[in-house]
């Protein structure tokens, strides 16, 4: 599976969600990116899942690429952008994420 994170500048939720998702998933893609620094929508056809963390994230992406195959691969996380680099809290709440999504 490719998947790819996405919050504001790419610094902290996305990037400690990549880690977390390689760490327990290394045979998945996956790749970390800050919405700030997106100028072409090509990047989001190219993963099969693209987590968020805010709906205003989500609909930014969907207005740099509207389709329904972009719309169903998005999950919004809503984990707000209060956190800094590593966050013990932010992690503990990511690696739940992680886990519930994958044992679906």
């Amino acid at each position: 599976m490719n998947v790819l994170f996405v919050c504001n500048a790419g610094i902290t939720r996305s990037r400690t969600g990549s880690e977390l998702w390689k760490k327990r998933f290394p045979k998945d893609k996956v790749k970390y990116v800050g919405i700030i620094n997106i100028d072409k929508p090509d990047l989001f056809y190219k993963f099969d899942k693209i987590i968020c963390f805010e709906e205003r994230i989500k609909k930014i992406i969907l207005e740099m690429a509207y389709d329904n195959k972009v719309r169903q691969k998005i999950e919004v996380w809503e984990i707000p952008d209060i956190y800094d680099y590593p966050d013990p809290e932010l992690t503990q709440i990511i690696k739940e994420k992680v886990c519930e999504k994958r044992k679906k």
